[in-house]
């Protein structure tokens, strides 16, 4: 709980500041020209909107590509197995699958215990699909407030000044 505390803080704060750090050197590049510091300030910040949205892109691309591997369903053309294969086949995919005992072909009857399983393996894949959404809309969101900072930089250095009598 903690870790999510401290994760939570270093993300506001982080956040804050590469806003302010690309928001305030576009405004001074605008108003005063490309000038040394104006450039490392907004490479400070385009910095870390950079690392931190090309982090949870990374984290959905990972998470996305767990989910195809888990998502592998039997083929069809497969012919009848043993009743650990069927069992198997039932909890990875939901699919009720034929097997052969002693030369029989039979349906497999999921017990209690399947059920439970296949339930873990549904609800895992669940938190995981809703994990890469996650990570997905923050890494857009990323880039959202990088380029809000970017415009809202500009849009300032644009503002026409007012005498200081008036």
């Amino acid at each position: 709980m903690a870790i999510d505390w401290l994760e939570f803080t270093l993300n506001v704060v982080g956040g804050a500041m590469a806003f302010l750090c690309l928001f305030e050197g576009i405004r001074r590049v605008g108003t005063k020209g490309v000038r040394r510091a104006s450039v490392l300030i907004c490479l400070l910040g385009f910095t870390f909107f950079a690392v931190y949205g090309a982090f949870a892109y990374w984290r959905y691309l990972d998470i996305t590509e767990t989910l195809s591997l888990r998502y592998v369903k039997p083929t069809a053309a497969q012919p009848p197995g043993d009743l650990i294969r069927a069992r198997t086949s039932f909890i990875a995919s939901g699919l009720l699958a034929s097997y052969v005992e002693r030369g029989e072909k039979k349906s497999f009857a999921p017990n209690q215990d399947d059920i439970r399983r296949r339930e873990r393996v549904v609800a895992t894949n669940t938190l995981l699909n809703e994990t890469a959404r996650a990570s997905f809309r923050e890494a857009v969101l990323w880039l959202i407030l990088g380029v809000a900072a970017v415009l809202s930089g500009f849009l300032f250095s644009q503002e026409k000044k007012t005498p200081s009598g008036a």
